[in-house]
């Protein structure tokens, strides 16, 4: 096979070549002339001076609180608020887990945490665009899932806002929707029917989109889902989930695949978690009888306890064979898997952050680190873009090797876990700088602005990233090569083809 080491694409003028503005920037709208009608009810946009020409719609519901007898069921539609209601304002996070030990990247990177109100009214979602004006063309949508592996997570969380992104380009619409976390979005208890409610929760806020997204200028037939984390490994799962009505037509996986170890697994068939938990709040009695009085245990009472007692528990996404699968490669070579185009990414240093679980200045074992980066990043994602490919489904590739000193600010962090988050975002220090380690740097923001138009360009057309250069995982005479896109490029660039990401070579399984 030919090499496709250093090919390459330079330079700002390409990157900027890519921007296509749909709609002009029109900051003296009013929020009176921004209202939408959507089926939850009439929205009052924000208008932030520091983002002029950005619309944000924050906090609208698109299932009703999982409340009462709500809370463990699957979501519902809202009820339609009467007259209009102000959408100015982030809600509270769904109930979740704040680690109470703190290492190097809670220290230099704190706008990956969310430290804000929780509660079990959640079920909501964030709409950022240029102000709605149907005269012009609707725009594509990316509609984003947080990570923070099924425990942790939150729209309003700072390195993951996009009115940034939105002021600059003016070209799409960007969507940040809440999924219920840990025991309130995978209770597993034996008295339920339906499982997995944290995907539920998905699923039921993507119908929401595309049934109300023209409203805001999206276009429903232009939708991509986009997820980091645990929010890629729901993003990886819902082809399969969805396969017969997917409504997206293409999906971005940043840094987690279900052909990854799993870790994001829960695996008690047993059901005896929800139960354990039960007891400890004097709970009893059959499953109705034990799902009744959990559903009675005030929010806050019942998330610390599940906390207390987490070395004894898991509460993670679980295989039900209608949601989540035991064995993704069957579910993929049987074509059990929706036609969607795919993104598959990594950053080069996953494991760097990963494994950082202390205050130390000098980081992980750097032999570990790489280690635990290929086996849980590299190889799955390798693994699954061959997989694709055997079946026919278009997969692009890319590997993120950003180091930049105000991200990075310690020399062993290098490209680790979620740092491209910042890039895409616009949240890398291009206003006020970051918050601790100041500026981007021009080539800085000249990479995250191509790398904004490379995802912008996917969700308007899948198949159209070939002709800005970022080959399939295939040739021309159909083989399956390991084509990888770097950002940045090797040589100076904004991104080079490489063969292979990093340590893909050790992946036994690509040879078998």
């Amino acid at each position: 096979m030919t090499s496709l080491k250093r090919m390459t694409i330079l330079g700002f003028a390409f990157a900027n070549s890519l921007t296509t503005t749909y709609a002009a920037p029109r900051s003296h709208c009013s929020e009176d002339t921004l209202v939408v009608d959507t089926t939850s009810g009439k929205f009052r946009p924000l208008l932030d001076p520091v983002y002029p020409d950005v619309a944000q719609y924050l906090g609208i519901p698109f299932a009703a609180p999982p409340l009462d007898d709500l809370r463990f069921a699957a979501p519902t539609s809202p009820t339609k608020r009467i007259g209009i209601s102000n959408a100015t304002k982030y809600s509270a996070a769904c109930y979740q887990f704040i680690p109470p030990t703190q290492n190097e990247f809670d220290v230099y990177e704190p706008g990956y945490d969310y430290n804000g109100t929780q509660s079990e009214d959640c079920l909501t979602l964030n709409i950022a665009g240029p102000p709605s004006n149907k005269s012009f063309e609707p725009l594509p949508v990316l509609i984003f899932l947080y990570g923070g592996g099924f425990a942790q997570g939150a729209s309003n969380v700072t390195f993951q806002k996009p009115p940034g992104w939105v002021q600059a380009k003016q070209n799409l619409i960007i969507v940040n929707i809440q999924y219920r976390l840990e025991i309130f979005g995978f209770p597993n208890s034996a008295g339920l029917e339906e499982q997995n409610l944290g995907l539920r929760d998905i699923r039921f806020a993507i119908e929401w989109v595309s049934d109300n997204v023209a409203a805001f200028g999206g276009d429903p037939a232009r939708m991509a889902l986009w997820g980091q984390s645990a929010g890629s490994v729901a993003t990886d799962m819902y082809p399969y989930s969805s396969y017969a009505d997917p409504i997206v037509k293409g999906n971005i996986s940043s840094s987690g695949s279900v052909f990854a170890p799993p870790s994001f697994l829960s695996f008690d068939f047993a059901q005896k978690n929800f139960t354990y938990i039960a007891n400890k709040l004097n709970c009893s009695g059959d499953t109705q009888q034990l799902l009744a009085c959990m559903r009675t245990i005030p929010a806050s009472v019942l998330n610390d306890i599940a906390h207390q007692y987490e070395a004894n528990t898991t509460f993670l996404p679980i295989p039900d064979q209608t949601l989540v699968f035991a064995n993704y490669t069957q579910q993929l070579l049987q074509g059990k898997i929706a036609n969607l185009t795919a993104i598959i990414g990594t950053n080069r240093n996953e494991g760097e952050r990963q494994l950082d679980r202390n205050l130390d200045p000098n980081g992980p074992n750097r032999t570990q680190a790489e280690q635990y980066t290929i086996e849980n990043f590299v190889c799955p994602a390798a693994i699954e873009a061959k997989s694709r490919h055997a079946i026919g489904l278009p997969t692009y590739r890319y590997e993120y090797i950003g180091n930049f000193t105000n991200l990075s600010p310690l020399s062993w962090m290098g490209a680790y876990h979620g740092s491209h988050i910042l890039m895409l975002f616009g949240t890398s220090g291009s206003k006020e700088g970051h918050p601790l380690t100041g500026m981007s740097t021009p080539f800085q923001l000249g990479l995250a602005s191509y790398m904004q138009d490379m995802w912008r360009a996917f969700a308007y057309d899948p198949t159209s990233l070939v002709a800005y250069g970022w080959p399939l995982n295939i040739d021309g005479s159909g083989n399956a090569t390991n084509a990888v896109k770097l950002f940045p490029g090797e040589n100076g660039g904004f991104s080079s083809i490489e063969s292979g990401a990093a340590g893909e070579q050790s992946c036994s399984e690509l040879n078998a």
